[in-house]
């Protein structure tokens, strides 16, 4: 269905682009995705002229964009035209009363309004057209405030007269019901009421624009490589997308004028979502490159180093054909990456990670809303104690749930092991930083049979229950190990060096020693 699309006369080689972008977003062309739309110009007009027709295939559709859109003024289904008032009440009365009969009854509310392009029209000569329309059978209520129809009438200049555009032939004369832009979104961002500035803040108006243009909606993931003050993602997070922004100057994107005048006060500012992160990165040099010399992550040495060129987080993603991360970041967990006046990158609170805000509002909960597999793990860490250290002191809060259970029998950490025909991990441990693996009592653990260690055959029969039927304090660990692959084999990466302090208490305990000696035997091997 043709609908006439009426621009704002600026901007002029954005305002197709706009509104195919927008035609896209709101899925007018379905599965041809990037199909252009079908255009063509009023008779006589100039291709600068504000008045184009537009092929579009729904009312919603029509208004959606025109609701959103920062160039369209109105998006009409014209009820008519015509060169003079003659020709335009003969196609208003031609036009199929199926399509009009909706707009007309009783108990709705309209309003008309008089727009003209190219000249001006006095109040009294917009009354006089208004009372000309009275052949359109209107049954409701008219309400200039808050209508259920608009309705507009349009009208172009005179042959001859200057309205910035070359000259045209005869006078057009449009009709039909409206939908419009939200123009308010502008004055309420204008760059002058804005908290942080900086000298090439990008205008309100072009920030929306572009925005449009790049389809921001929820669930997409908006990138500024320039992000300056924000103005860009300030667009993007007001359309509901996820923001993430760098640039190469620290000072702005970390320090800004002080602690309430930076880019994340400008969020603030209209009650937006902050950006996901804001990276110091060199454009030139982008933070999601191969061979990536500046990172960041809990343990400095595992994201920039690895074990070499070839062996390391980014070798891991090109060995299976995938992308590689957008970002790794270098995490303290006392200075989280969301936070005003970022100094540094930063990890998870251990509250963040394990509880959240509640059972259905917190890490986990936001894979799940994406539909999105969860993490394998969520480390509790210290940057100063890495969990991977030789000498580990304390442990790594998982959850248990991704540990030991995962998505099901044939989706876990075990599993991701199996499809690539590698050998499973000498041990899961569910460690939490205050009562470290190694503790006595603890009731977790492995074997080379995982459900011998971890089930036996119920709750009160296995090997625990065994330690607890004679009263004697129960293993510090059950490891599930290969013994073709025994954990103190040489060459072994990773390992606690405690085991060797867990083997004497254990042979201590066997022989029944006296707690004294126990202590003498462990400070003897310290």
């Amino acid at each position: 269905m043709w609908y006439l699309c009426v621009f704002y006369h600026r901007l002029l080689d954005y305002r197709k682009a706009e509104v195919e972008s927008l035609a896209e977003l709101f899925g007018e062309n379905g599965d041809h995705k990037g199909k252009k739309l079908e255009w063509k110009l009023p008779l006589h007009h100039h291709p600068d002229s504000p008045f184009h027709f537009v092929d579009l295939s729904s009312d919603d559709i029509a208004r959606n964009i025109a609701n959103r859109s920062i160039l369209v003024k109105g998006m009409y289904e014209l009820w008519g035209q015509g060169s003079d008032y003659e020709e335009l009440e003969e196609s208003i009365r031609n036009f199929p009363e199926e399509r009009k009969s909706p707009y007309l009854q009783p108990g709705s509310s309209f309003k008309i309004s008089v727009e003209s392009f190219g000249k001006a029209i006095s109040f009294q000569e917009q009354n006089e057209r208004i009372q000309g329309l009275a052949y359109i059978p209107f049954k409701g209520q008219v309400n200039l405030k808050s209508p259920d129809h608009k309705f507009c009438l349009l009208e172009t200049a005179d042959y001859g007269l200057n309205n910035g555009l070359p000259p045209i032939a005869q006078r057009r004369i449009f009709f039909g019901p409206v939908g419009g832009a939200d123009r308010k979104l502008i004055p309420t961002y204008q760059l002058k009421s804005r908290t942080y500035l900086g000298p090439t803040a990008m205008d309100a108006e072009m920030a929306f624009l572009m925005a449009n243009q790049a389809l921001a909606t929820s669930g997409k993931l908006v990138f500024d490589p320039f992000v300056g003050t924000g103005s860009i993602l300030v667009g993007a997070a007001h359309f509901g997308a996820m923001t993430m922004g760098a640039d190469i100057d620290i000072r702005v994107v970390r320090d800004g004028r002080g602690p309430d005048c930076n880019v994340w006060s400008n969020f603030k500012q209209y009650g937006l979502p902050p950006p996901i992160a804001l990276l110091r990165a060199d454009n030139n040099l982008p933070p999601w490159r191969p061979g990536l010399k500046e990172g960041a992550d809990i343990d400095i040495r595992v994201v920039r180093d690895g074990c070499g060129p070839d062996c390391n987080v980014w070798s891991n993603f090109k060995q299976y054909g995938l992308p590689p991360p957008i970002a790794l970041l270098r995490a303290d967990n006392n200075l989280p990456p969301w936070r005003p006046g970022l100094k540094e990158g930063a990890d998870i609170d251990i509250r963040v990670v394990r509880d959240g805000r509640g059972p259905d509002c917190n890490v986990w909960s936001n894979f799940k809303q994406y539909g999105l597999p969860p993490p394998i793990a969520l480390l509790r860490a210290d940057n100063n104690l890495p969990p991977w250290r030789p000498g580990l002191k304390e442990g790594a809060d998982i959850d248990i749930r991704v540990v030991r259970d995962g998505c099901g029998p044939d989706c876990n950490v075990w599993s991701n092991f199996k499809q690539y025909g590698l050998p499973p991990p000498i041990a899961l441990l569910r460690a939490d930083n205050n009562l470290p693996p190694w503790r006595p009592g603890l009731k977790e653990g492995a074997d080379i049979d995982i459900r011998v260690v971890r089930d036996g055959r119920g709750p009160d029969c296995n090997v625990w229950s065994n330690f607890k039927q004679y009263g004697l304090p129960p293993p510090i660990a059950l490891l599930r190990a290969d013994n073709n692959l025994p954990p103190w084999r040489p060459g072994l990466k990773e390992t606690l060096t405690l085991g060797w302090y867990v083997m004497v208490v254990a042979l201590i305990v066997m022989f029944g020693a006296t707690s004294s000696s126990m202590d003498y035997h462990l400070q003897l091997h310290c």
